[in-house]
């Protein structure tokens, strides 16, 4: 992210004003400190393209980019656990869904959480307007929104990442309020 790199070269020009600013400043010492500055600089923008690489981030700003179309979010690579796929049923039947946006890192983790299988089963409220099958007027509307990702779940609103346990309160509290 640009506060990481902002945030490395701060680091790395202390880094080289502590190795420089030295009461007597000589020729090796100067070769010295730009060398090592160099080996640090290199070793760090080598830890940053590992680190950038292999992260699930890279799936949102793939997703980000700038096409002619409908932007989709980034797959969802999870298999759903018994549970989560439970619990999915359990959610449909409370006709619950989820709002948020393509862009969204949280949102894609608790996408991550569900897995594939339980989210296919689940209604999902794209709420970016350059977002695939927007519905962005409907949650303009919807004032219950404050943030994505949001559950409404048997009428009721939940904002931010729930666990399975959360989901299974919330089911367990519906079926109290019916029976």
């Amino acid at each position: 992210c640009p506060l990481c790199i902002v945030s490395a070269c701060c680091s790395l020009v202390l880094c080289f004003c502590a190795w420089v600013g030295v009461p007597t400043i000589s020729k090796e010492s100067v070769q010295a400190s730009l060398s090592s500055l160099v080996v640090t600089s290199m070793a760090a923008l080598a830890l940053y393209a590992t680190a950038t690489a292999t992260s699930d981030d890279v799936f949102l700003a793939d997703a980000a980019s700038t096409t002619d179309g409908p932007l989709f979010p980034p797959p969802i690579t999870a298999t759903s656990s018994e549970r989560a796929l439970s619990i999915a049923k359990d959610l449909q039947t409370l006709h619950s869904r989820m709002y948020g946006a393509y862009w969204c890192s949280h949102c894609y983790d608790q996408k991550q959480a569900l897995g594939k299988q339980a989210m296919g089963m689940l209604e999902y409220v794209e709420c970016s307007k350059e977002g695939y099958n927007s519905k962005v007027d409907q949650c303009r509307a919807n004032k219950n929104v404050p943030g994505y990702p949001t559950w409404e779940i048997n009428g009721e609103y939940h904002p931010g990442e729930q666990s399975l346990d959360d989901f299974q309160e919330y089911i367990n509290q519906a079926n109290k309020q019916t029976n």
